[in-house]
């Protein structure tokens, strides 16, 4: 697993790094960007555009998948 951790700055950096994944890029990441509890989420269509791989938030208990990428909601650890 690779986890990504920023402030809500680190979004730009996120997209750079996801765009340039291949599809067949099996290893599962988490992203954990620091944002307001109140947030709408935003974030994971921003960060599935150009990034071949599904981007979803992350369900808590849900199994992790290879080859995807987990949005941490706003105001929840992982």
């Amino acid at each position: 697993m690779i986890v990504i951790g920023g402030s809500l700055g680190g979004m730009q950096s996120a997209q750079v790094v996801l765009r340039s994944l291949p599809a067949t890029f099996a290893v599962p990441i988490v992203i954990a960007l620091h944002r307001p509890a109140d947030d709408q989420d935003m974030l994971t269509p921003l960060l599935q555009r150009g990034c071949v791989l599904r981007v979803t938030e992350v369900i808590d208990k849900e199994p992790i998948e290879a080859g995807r990428v987990y949005v941490a909601p706003a105001d929840y650890h992982v």
